[in-house]
Order: structure tokens, then sequence, then C-alpha cells
């Protein structure tokens, strides 16, 4: 008896073992693609003047911001694409094919020319290589998250989740101090191509690690025999279409709110209140750091109040701070952003926290890698990537630097109303976690 007792506790530890090495190659590689993906978001101010040569300074910045953008238009159909092959293929090849996808584009914009050496060329070729990047990370993020949940069996999804999501904050963070080293290094005006030549080979780095890695056991007990199956997209758009609303409302939200930090607060205090970059890029992962722990936090909260009560909650403190966080923001003195920024960090932690579970427990085994990849990917698209382009017109329009928040809000409005008339109905689909993750 005590033999057998010793067998299975020594079971259970290498079992453990081999998930947290899943948990940490997944959480790794998903830093190092998103670095690869927002590192152009950091280096905006810099990057625009280099490939699109405009009259004026909001002008350059609304090209570049579109450019940003368009890596946000390809997400969707990367999702398609690598949920295919992740729901048809396996997990694994997706997440390989998508890291080395962005690896490979990354590389090549850190050795393309700018617009004084080859003219219309450069923006065109530049805006190619984001919507690389872009189809590449419609594989990722989400796909990870699906991949580690699968692999721990429903136990404690909101934590595990909201830890995995840090990622995005790592990434940042990460994207955040090579560009502030690059910009402020007294070297030629071609450093900024340290920044993505430095992440394409984090990019072939993660490649390399999560070749080790072990298939969902989720994906391998449903053993999908490839054409045999139907289209996993199609069975999404046919019978998840609640489900899909609930997500896409969801992550615009926090998309929303973590690009106020990861981009539109750089640009912001860079641009229309004329502070040094170096300061601005230090104030944006100051945010980035609150935010982290937020959603660490927020994901440990769901595991204990509950998926819908967390997001009802961080809805409310949406709907009562945002304009209060964007009108300190804009008062431009150290406390006030500090304040703003803290304010952030709130509801940013209790969205942000609960996207994985709710995405991954949103869909059965056969089409949870499309779904989730699909209507993540849409929704940043659609509501979440467009928040620093609307913000900057928002301001040129109105001339009222607050005014970015009006989206924001109108945005969680809408979701609160749709909680409050379909959560019955949403709540109903969880028995679907039980099978997988």
């Amino acid at each position: 008896m005590a033999t057998l007792t010793a067998t299975s506790s020594s079971t259970t530890s290498v079992s453990l073992y081999f998930k947290n090495k899943i948990f940490i190659g997944a959480y790794i590689c998903n830093m190092l693609e998103g670095y690869d993906f927002l590192v152009t978001g950091m280096m905006l101010p810099y990057i625009s003047q280099l490939f699109f040569p405009l009259q004026d300074k909001i002008s350059v910045l609304l090209a570049g911001s579109l450019t940003f953008l368009v890596g946000f238009l390809m997400r969707p159909i990367g999702g398609i694409l690598f949920g295919y092959i992740g729901d048809t293929y396996g997990r694994k090849k997706a997440l390989l094919l998508s890291i080395f996808g962005m690896a490979i584009a990354t590389v090549c914009i850190g050795f393309l020319p700018t617009y004084e050496s080859i003219s219309f060329l450069a923006p065109l070729l530049f805006v190619v290589l984001r919507m690389i990047q872009g189809l590449c990370l419609g594989g990722e993020g989400q796909g990870a998250s699906v991949f580690v949940l699968e692999h721990y069996r429903g136990v404690n999804p909101g934590t595990r989740g909201g830890f995995l999501a840090t990622s995005n904050g790592m990434a940042a963070l990460l994207a955040f101090f090579i560009s502030l080293l690059v910009m402020s290094a007294p070297l030629s005006g071609e450093t900024w191509r340290i920044c993505y030549l430095f992440g394409g080979v984090l990019g072939f780095a993660g490649f390399y690690l999560r070749s080790f890695i072990d298939e969902s056991p989720a994906f391998l007990q449903e053993s999908p025999k490839g054409l045999d199956q139907p289209i996993p997209i199609i069975t999404v758009l046919k019978e998840r279409k609640l489900n899909l609303l609930n997500i896409i409302l969801c992550v615009g939200i926090g998309g929303c709110l973590t690009y106020t930090g990861f981009t539109f607060v750089n640009l912001f205090l860079n641009q229309f209140l004329n502070f040094s970059p170096s300061f601005s890029l230090t104030c944006a992962a100051f945010g980035t750091v609150l935010a982290m722990i937020a959603v660490g936090l927020g994901g440990k909260i769901c595991d204990r109040l509950g998926l819908y009560k967390t997001l009802n909650l961080s809805l409310i403190s949406i709907i009562l701070f945002i304009f209060p966080i964007h009108w300190f923001l804009a008062l431009g003195e150290m406390w006030s952003i500090i304040l703003s920024l803290l304010l952030l960090a709130i509801p940013t932690g209790g969205v942000a926290g609960c996207m994985p579970h709710l995405i991954a427990s949103s869909f059965s085994t056969r089409e949870r890698y499309t779904g989730a990849a699909f209507s993540n990917n849409l929704a940043q698209a659609l509501l979440g990537g467009i928040q620093p382009v609307l913000a900057i017109y928002l301001i040129k329009i109105t001339d009222v630097l607050w005014s970015p928040a009006i989206y924001t809000f109108l945005l969680a409005c809408l979701y609160g109303v749709f909680l409050w008339a379909y959560g019955g109905r949403l709540k109903s689909f969880e028995y679907i976690a039980a099978r997988g993750v």
C-alpha cells in the first residue's frame, strides 16, 4: 500500500513537472512573439518618420498607426488558418509554424530599406511584412492559452490563464526596454533595426524551445482524422454565434485597455504633451507592470468569484474610472500620470485575467483552437487594435485630450447590456469546460 502511494505520488510529481515545463515554454514563446509584434508600436513615433514622410506630425502618426492596425486586421485570417492546423493536425504544429513565420517577418523588417532609399516601395514592403506578422500572431496568443489549459484540465483555469496572459505584459516590457536603449544610444540612425533583428533571433530561439513540448492530451484523445472532420471555422460560425459575440465584446474591451497602456500612453505623452521619448516609454512600462500584477490577481479572483461576476465588476470599474483615467493623464503632472496608470490597471486586470478561461471554455475540443484564435483576433482587429488610431483621431477632431475615453466607455456599456441580456444562456455553455480545459 505504501509502495502504491509512493508510486502514485511520484507519478503526480512527474506529471506536474511536465505541465509546468509546458506552461513555462508557452509563456516564453508567447512573450517572444508578442515582442516581435509590439515593438513597432513602441517605436511608432520614430518608425513613422522613416517610412511615411508626410507634412504634419499628426498625419505621420496616423499613417504609422494605420500600419500598426494592418497587423491587427490580418490576425482573424491567421486565427482561421492556424486554427484549422491546430484543430486538425495538432496544437503543437500550429504553434511552431506561427512563431517561425513571425521570426522570419521580423528579421526582414530589420533589413528593410527606408523611404529615403527605395521611395514608395519602403512603406509598401513594411505593410506587407506587418501583415505577415499579424497573420502569424493570429496563431499564437489564445492558441497558447488553449494548449496550456488543455494540459491542466480545469485545475484553476482562471489563475493559470491569467498568469499566462501576463506574458503580453512581459512582451511589452521587453519592447519598452529595447526601444528605450535604442533611442537613447548615441549611435547612427540605423540603430532602430536592432529592435527587429533582436526580436527575430528571439523568435528562432522560441521555435527551438517549442519543438520539445508535448502535444495536448485533449487533442490526442479526440484524435481528429484530417479532412474527415468538418472544417472548424464553419462549426464555430454555425453553432457558437452567441459565444463569438461574447468573446468579441470581452476581448474588445480588454484590447482597448491594454493598448491604451502599451501604445497610447507612450504616444500621448510624447507627441501631445511633449515629454521626452525616454520618459514616455518609462511611464508606459510602469503602467504595464501595474497591469501585469492586476491581471495575475484578476485570474485568481475569477477562480474565486466566478467568471461572469468578475467580468461584471470589471465593467462597472471601467464605466466609473475611464473618464478620470484619461483626464488625469491629460493633466500631465507626475502625480496625475501615476494615478491614471493605477486606475487603468484595475479594470485591465479584471477583464484580461478572465479572457483566457472565457475563450477556452466556450468551445469543444475539435473546434477550440479555431474558435479561440478567430474570436480573439477578430475582436482585436475590430475593436481593440483600433484604439491607438481612434484615440489620435478623436483628439484631432475634438481638440479634447481626454476624448479617447468615449470609445472605451461606450464599448463597456454595450458589453454590460449584452451580459445582462444573455448572461444566463452563456453560463449554460460552461459545461464544455469539463471536456478538455
